[in-house]
């Protein structure tokens, strides 16, 4: 898309770049789940297993196994940095995350209030994040 500006007697064409054109990667992770199966209330994502059609579109991850956040909500229910579509979680407690099940597992048994810290990969950096369930 172009935007034409004019500025005085001059005009100028900006390329511009839509957000539906963009979405790429992350629009084809959020095709794949089942809002259903795929929720992670505790965290206020929507999960996706790391499987071959993920690895597909994201190649360059760490780890074979663990859950890609695919949708978030904007208001998380939990304290703490913000999860982001595309973050990949691998560990919970330094426990391993096979897929969606085994990580409402690990949370399943946690109480409101207790810290968890979470192994994730975002923009193919591996970082902890620590949160504190609501």
């Amino acid at each position: 898309m172009t935007l034409r500006v004019q500025r005085g007697t001059g005009e100028l064409n900006l390329p511009v770049v839509t957000e539906e054109q963009s979405g790429g990667e992350l629009d084809s992770l959020a095709d794949m789940v089942d809002p259903s199966k795929n929720v992670v209330p505790e965290l206020g994502i929507v999960g996706l297993d790391i499987n071959k059609e993920v690895l597909k579109l994201m190649p360059e991850l760490r780890r074979p196994t663990g859950v890609v956040v695919a949708v978030r909500k904007t208001n998380a229910p939990y304290s703490g940095p913000l999860l982001q579509a595309g973050d990949v979680i691998y560990e919970i407690n330094r426990q391993v995350v096979n897929g969606v099940e085994s990580l409402r597992k690990a949370l399943n048994h946690m109480k409101s209030g207790q810290s968890v810290v979470l192994l994730i990969e975002r923009n193919g950096e591996l970082m902890y994040v620590a949160l504190q369930l609501d």
